[in-house]
């Protein structure tokens, strides 16, 4: 199994026993910048910027559009900045 698929179970292992939906279920959330619906096709993102390090990504908090238009025009300025 390879280290990224494996580290994603066991998280999602932990947020099931704490009563969390998994990663996976995005479904019922909604989008905290758009108040969008989420579903099983919103694509996963970087939480912080892949190029500026950011590791954790997640399908349950942002819409698939809204992290479209922001790696459009907010990511090429925060990697000016850093």
């Amino acid at each position: 199994m390879k280290p990224k698929k494996a580290a994603r179970e066991l998280i999602d292992a932990e947020l099931e026993l704490a009563g969390v939906p998994s990663s996976n279920m995005a479904a019922g959330n909604r989008c905290l910048f758009t108040n969008e619906l989420l579903d099983d096709k919103t694509k996963i993102e970087h939480a912080i910027v892949h190029s500026l390090g950011g590791r954790v990504t997640s399908n349950r908090d942002i819409s698939t559009s809204f992290n479209e238009m922001s790696s459009r025009e907010v990511d090429p300025s925060a990697k000016l900045i850093y």
